[in-house]
């Protein structure tokens, strides 16, 4: 039996999502455009793929951190995140994560095309126009062991596995030394969102912390006050009595670290909120009793990053910090 290796089973299976391609790991000379209806060669191009179209920050991460950037026809534009390079070439993608930009895409013909986890539904129509993907985190698997299946994931795709298991052992070092001294401590992640607060729950955004060094997060979305997603008040004086009750609430669960995401910054909102104006005396009272174990977290690498290369050492950077005062 032909042993096939993760290159090109990964290879066949992005293949087959282009519309008509049927996967056959060894079959076919390359083809850069898709094969018709019933044509059972697959995609090869999406193996080393030239003209490549990124919407998704951590994609284009790991991409300028392996050099490949020169392949890039158009992206998600870096300088938002704050620590990636300009791009080379190719067009910057406006709007953000949320315009999957079809007419453009069907227009400059890119070879594979890779969107974030808010353009997911697009995928079945950007697939009529080139093979495409989603490597957002899984959190359902972890977000440490999503960061690291998606990375090899991508690194196939290029013949970069080395260079993926490379970072993958470092991040790996890093994590196992936050957890010999995280391990055990707890922590909330306060959410700044449109100048609201709120707490975020286990297993989801910014669960990182947890899966990669082992602080519990004591916030459970069904618990009282504080819980869940923030709803718009109707008035300022509403809003900022339920961004007290969110702050009471820190102080409640009495955690050995408060982290701060502050989604307006991240996303580069007009006058972002900050913990401090947003709820002045409930801050002061958190400060005192949580001093020198308050973190903010690097909002981009959080919020927009994570998964990337780049990020990801941003991310575990933070968490040692944190751990420098435990």
């Amino acid at each position: 039996m032909t042993s096939l290796s993760r290159r090109s089973l990964l290879c066949a299976a992005v293949g087959a999502l282009a519309p008509g391609a049927l996967s056959a790991a060894l079959a076919g000379p390359c083809t850069r455009s898709p094969a018709p209806a019933g044509d059972a060669r697959t995609l090869e191009a999406v193996c080393d793929p030239r003209r490549l179209a990124v919407n998704d920050y951590a994609v284009l991460d790991a991409l300028q951190a392996w050099g490949l950037d020169d392949r890039i026809v158009c992206a998600a534009d870096p300088a938002v995140l704050g620590y990636l390079k300009p791009l080379k070439q190719g067009i910057v993608l406006p709007g953000g994560l949320k315009n999957d930009h079809r007419e453009l895409l069907e227009r400059i013909k890119p070879d594979l095309i890779f969107v974030s986890a808010r353009l997911s539904r697009s995928l079945p129509g950007l697939r009529s126009i080139a093979p495409a993907m989603s490597l957002a985190p899984d959190y359902s698997r972890g977000a440490f062991k999503s960061y690291r299946e998606n990375l090899r994931t991508l690194a196939a795709l290029f013949g970069l596995e080395s260079r993926a298991e490379e970072e993958i052992a470092a991040a790996q070092q890093r994590a196992q030394e936050l957890t010999e001294r995280l391990s055990g401590k707890t922590h909330v992640v306060l959410m700044v969102n449109n100048a609201r607060l709120h707490l975020l729950p286990p297993g989801g955004r910014a669960s990182f912390a947890s899966d990669a060094a082992g602080l519990v997060n004591l916030h459970k979305a069904a618990a009282g006050a504080g819980g869940g997603r923030p709803a718009r008040m109707a008035d300022a004086r509403e809003q900022a009595r339920s961004n007290e009750a969110v702050l009471e609430r820190v102080l409640a669960l009495r955690p050995d670290f408060v982290l701060v995401l502050n989604k307006d910054l991240a996303v580069g909102r007009p006058n972002p909120g900050a913990v401090g104006v947003l709820a002045p005396k409930a801050w002061r009272r958190v400060e005192e009793a949580f001093r020198g174990r308050i973190a903010q977290l690097h909002p981009q690498a959080w919020y927009l990053g994570e998964g990337g290369v780049q990020g990801c050492r941003i991310m575990l950077g933070d968490l040692e910090r944190l751990a420098a005062r435990a």
